[in-house]
């Protein structure tokens, strides 16, 4: 009897060929969505979601044959029953992914305490609406009453709540409601939760020589450990870094530490008070009126929540049921089998080459060195983090790139510069990697760089002594430090020539360590 086009169609969707792509093109898509800086895009293209319409058709056909086969055989065994178990809630899986695309809902504000967010769907700052429904709306209004964080004397979070406070139009006393970190809370419909993300806001208000003035919140962000840090624009071009350390029994911090920047010049580095007035030198006033704290709050419409739930509990379920009850020799029932062969056949896919190699590739993959490429972006991200360090005078910017020992000398470097009254103008003109050398813990990269550096006076900006531009070339050595390379130490790959003898250099690394060797703008440089 010749087959039907539907038929074919069934038989090639149930084959092990076409179930084994489906699932390589979905790891593939996965890994590229969660690497890819624009990779939230992949999960929407069209590519994508026909790939995973195949899966549901590939697995609905398995479903409906388990199923014709079990009430065929009828087995005594409870294994069989877990595959069938497994495909139900894959299945589900799928299909609430498909129900909350089409009818689900996300929403995302920050909200400082004190502060309502009223019933409309504009109170919310982002909003990703299904694609046949509109942005979330909730019908209470919403304060944020009081956040309470908890933190470990390593700075990882260990406990965050917060208390809401839910009004509506018709209700007499607000309803409030107390949320922990990744518990939820149902209005009109809408879940409303918090993650993880909060921190101390600067209320600072900023008046300029000009007569603008600049009232604001400035969230500060967790950056490490206890620290908390933000940026604020100026009334007339100036920029402003905050920081805030949070104790972490929770209190809330009495005092930011500030930072004025105005291009390239330091006016002001030093800890600013709640409602102490700050008298800048380029002229104006800086005010911290107060230091509240800020959460990030969720709402989410999901229709499909539970049906998720019950789709991986199924699947937990059959796996159990499979392996759980598998004893003595295998039986298989008609002609249909519950799992993907691993050896291939003649007309199959040899799944467990494939998966093989793929591991190979894998191993390999992760044992290559480091590149050029990768030790050139190694070496700029340490050059800017470390100018800019020496420019704000603040030597936590470098935490990120370096490991102890350098950590220290800049530490003493900036310092030095600091009770001098000046920072450190330094630019970059070009870079080239000459050679990269790795070892199982350590890192080598010589460069050739070229760079342009001026001291100016904290305060003023006016520039100290002359402007020079000087090329040499450098030894990077990096440690691999809890997995990230870190410099260790640079120093000179061949003796430099200055245009210019950097003497305050060498005061400051002279009263420092008692050397004889010093940094300019970043790098070691002889003393004259």
């Amino acid at each position: 009897m010749q087959a039907t086009p539907f038929h074919r169609l069934k038989r090639s969707l149930r084959s092990p060929a076409i179930i084994v792509a489906e699932i390589v093109v979905i790891m593939l898509a996965g890994v590229a969505g969660t690497l890819l800086p624009q990779g939230s895009q992949v999960f929407r293209s069209g590519w994508f979601l026909g790939t995973v319409a195949l899966a549901f058709a590939s697995l609905l056909i398995v479903v409906m044959d388990q199923c014709r086969n079990l009430c065929r055989t009828r087995p005594r065994q409870f294994a069989p029953y877990g595959g069938l178990l497994i495909h139900v809630g894959l299945l589900l899986v799928i299909f609430a992914a498909a129900l909350n695309a089409l009818f689900g809902a996300q929403a995302v504000v920050d909200v400082m305490e004190g502060e309502t967010l009223p019933p409309t769907s504009a109170a919310w700052a982002f909003q990703k609406p299904g694609a046949w429904v509109g942005p979330i709306r909730v019908n209470d209004s919403v304060m944020l009453e009081s956040v309470d964080a908890r933190r470990y004397p390593s700075g990882d979070l260990q406990n965050l709540t917060v208390r809401l406070s839910l009004a509506g139009a018709n209700e007499g006393v607000p309803r409030r409601e107390v949320i922990p970190v990744n518990q939820s809370v149902e209005s009109s419909g809408v879940r409303l939760f918090v993650g993880s993300d909060y921190g101390p806001a600067s209320l600072v208000e900023w008046s300029g020589p000009s007569a603008k003035t600049v009232r604001t919140a400035v969230l500060l962000k967790h950056e490490s450990g206890t620290r908390f840090e933000g940026e604020l624009a100026g009334p007339d071009g100036e920029r402003a870094y905050l920081r805030a350390e949070v104790n972490p029994n929770g209190n809330r911090p009495a005092r930011v530490e500030v930072r004025v920047m105005k291009e390239s010049s330091l006016l002001f580095a030093g800890v600013v008070r709640i409602d102490e007035p700050l008298r800048l030198p380029s002229g104006g006033s800086l005010i911290v009126r107060g230091i509240p704290f800020w959460v990030r709050l969720h709402a989410s419409r999901d229709p499909a929540l539970w049906v998720i739930y019950l789709g991986f509990a199924l699947v937990i379920l059959g796996v159990t049921v499979r392996f759980a009850f598998l004893s003595g020799p295998r039986v298989e029932h008609g002609p249909v089998r519950a799992s993907i062969p691993l050896t291939g056949d003649k007309k199959g896919v040899p799944v467990g080459v494939m998966l093989i190699a793929l591991l190979c590739v894998l191993g390999l993959t992760s044992c290559k060195g480091v590149s050029r490429t990768q030790a050139r972006q190694l070496v700029e991200r340490y050059n800017t983090l470390v100018s800019e360090a020496y420019r704000r005078g603040d030597v936590k910017l470098v935490d990120s790139v370096v490991g102890p020992n350098e950590g220290r000398k800049l530490t003493g470097l900036i310092g030095v510069r600091l009770d001098m009254g000046i920072s450190l103008d330094s630019k970059m003109l070009s870079l080239e990697v000459l050679d990269a050398k790795q070892t199982k813990d350590e890192l080598r990269v010589r460069t050739r760089e070229r760079w342009s550096y001026c001291d100016r006076r904290i305060g003023t900006g006016e520039q100290v002594g002359e402007k020079s531009e000087d090329a040499y070339e450098m030894n990077y050595f990096f440690k691999r430090l809890e997995k990230n390379w870190l410099v260790d130490r640079i120093e000179f790959a061949i003796p430099p020539k200055f245009e210019h003898p950097p003497a305050t250099w060498a005061v400051a690394h002279s009263q420092m360590s008692g050397n004889n060797h010093e940094k300019s703008g970043k790098k070691e440089v002889a003393t004259p």
